[in-house]
């Protein structure tokens, strides 16, 4: 049985424009804040200290949710079917991979974290000497 889904494509393009959008204005969002506080973002982008944050941990995780749900959706299905088993089984390992990886880099995110907020506690300090308010 041959299930036809015309508008799958235009949802998928949809939803990629929509996270395109939603990104750029959030970027922008931060830079108009961060010169609204007097911050530069400039020095921010030519450090380059990127955000530490758990995107293993949350992609480890959600591969591992992918990988027990097609497992389930083989198990619950009336037929086998291969392509379910193996799909099912390498999301689950690809999650597990990256949740061990999250898991060995901890110190190193540690590391990463108290860099970026040194570089924004050096940014954020107000200039003593260029200040128009010190006479």
């Amino acid at each position: 049985m041959e299930v036809d889904m015309p508008g799958v494509p235009f949802v998928i393009v949809a939803a990629t424009l929509i996270i395109v959008l939603y990104t750029s204005s959030r970027r922008h969002r931060e830079r108009m804040e961060m010169l609204r506080r007097g911050m530069s973002p400039s020095i921010i982008s030519a450090v380059h200290v990127s955000k530490p944050g758990n995107k293993s941990l949350l992609a480890g995780l959600l591969c591992c949710a992918e990988g027990i749900a097609l497992l389930s959706a083989m198990f619950l299905s009336d037929y086998d079917q291969g392509g379910l088993f193996i799909s099912g089984w390498l999301c689950f390992f690809t999650g597990g991979a990256l949740l061990l990886y999250w898991k060995f880099t901890a110190k190193h995110r540690e590391y990463r974290r108290r860099l970026h907020e040194e570089c924004f506690a050096k940014s954020a300090a107000p200039d003593k000497g260029n200040s128009a308010e010190t006479n």
